[in-house]
């Protein structure tokens, strides 16, 4: 389901519900034009909201979330047929070895890693970006990290990688160099993208209603409000999720 389908759902829905409305007024009598617009709205808003909610928004968050899990399922089965990658650096953070115990395919080719540095790997500046320059000084203070991430681009794509690096001294204390290991985590990344996406998507359907739309959990806790319905109830909006 795309989010034009959404909107044309919810589109259906309000003309549907405005016209069974409008057919209530018909048949009833006529009223005055001020009670006529309040009772409209508020006969729109509880008849179409759960209409919308359950036809047009949670069949398109359900699909979503769907395409979702299956990525996450085939990145799980990927970290679970690929072994971490171990590598070791020299005392001037150039690496001089990579190992691959599971004897997989390489996500980026020794022969354009051995001797240059990571910061030249992934074309990077650490004199100019931040995120760079404390990895660097991590580097020139001998301390350990963890799931340090990056990105690589070769003639075979762009690669995330998330690496762990631990100090190497020998007996006297003389800093020697690093080791650790690195795994490619492009597959994360890519669900990660496709949730942000989705919740943008849905954001935009959600803000797109003219009508006041709300949402509560089965605790009648407030999740949810557009802006529309946000403005008719000004003291909700400092509740809001941000």
């Amino acid at each position: 389901m795309t989010g034009f389908t959404v909107l044309f759902r919810i589109a259906v829905i309000v003309f549907i519900v405005e016209g069974i409305i409008m057919l209530g007024f018909f048949l009833f009598g006529p009223l005055p034009h001020n009670i006529i617009a309040v009772v409209d709205a508020v006969i729109l808003v509880a008849l179409s909201s759960p209409m919308i909610f359950f036809i047009a928004i949670k069949p398109y968050v359900d699909a979503r979330t769907k395409e979702l899990r299956n990525s996450e399922a085939r990145f799980k089965n990927l970290a679970e047929t690929a072994s971490d990658r171990f590598w070791e650096m020299d005392e001037n953070f150039r690496f001089k070895s990579i190992v691959d115990p599971g004897n997989k395919k390489f996500f980026i080719l020794p022969r354009n890693v051995i001797g240059r540095t990571r910061w030249e790997i992934a074309g990077a500046n650490p004199e100019q970006d931040e995120k760079w320059g404390r990895h660097l000084k991590d580097h020139l203070d001998h301390r350990p990290y963890s799931n340090f991430e990056f990105t690589v681009t070769d003639d075979n794509g762009q690669h995330h990688i998330s690496v762990n690096g631990q100090p190497i001294f020998d007996d006297s204390g003389s800093f020697q160099g690093y080791h650790g290991s690195a795994i490619e985590i492009s597959e994360r990344k890519q669900a990660e993208q496709i949730l942000r996406e989705t919740k943008a998507q849905l954001d935009i359907a959600i803000e797109s209603f003219t009508d006041g739309f709300v949402l509560f959990d089965a605790n009648d806790r407030f999740v949810f409000a557009n802006d529309a319905f946000l403005d008719c109830h000004p003291t909700l909006r400092e509740r809001a999720p941000n």
